[in-house]
């Protein structure tokens, strides 16, 4: 056996992480003549085994994250119109954020409030311009 992972229990009843390694001697006839386990302590081990899978783990988010940064670049360089853009912001936002729907203000200068005109995605998926 290589590297069998194991909790041992301890007197006072905490867990100490564990590695255990097992060979078997046999002789001419196969017969087992003996057998040599050592147990290691993997504390450390296993800390380290946690810190990698959770950095893996943060490089997976950050790849996905960099694809959708990718998608939004290309549909923003190949949107032709204002509509086109808004389309997209809104779009690409509702469905990164696992939104039913989303919408986009724009506000012109000057305006006090944000009642000018809003492009926004309703949760039907209908697009167009509703009042805020």
């Amino acid at each position: 056996m290589r590297e069998i992972a194991l909790d041992v229990v301890r007197v006072d009843g905490s867990l100490l992480p564990c590695l255990l390694n097992a060979v078997e001697l046999r002789d001419e006839s196969g017969a087992p003549v003996l057998m040599r386990a050592t147990l290691f302590e993997a504390t450390a081990r296993r800390r380290y085994e946690r810190e990698l899978l959770a950095a893996q783990r943060m490089a997976e988010e950050s790849e996905a994250r960099s694809r959708v940064v990718q998608r939004v670049v290309s549909d923003l360089a190949a949107a032709t119109t204002v509509e086109d853009v808004a389309t997209v912001i809104v779009e690409r936002s509702r469905a990164a954020m696992r939104a039913s729907g989303a919408a986009l203000v724009l506000v012109e200068e000057g305006d006090p409030g944000i009642r000018n005109r809003c492009r926004g995605c309703a949760p039907s998926g209908r697009r167009g311009c509703r009042p805020s």
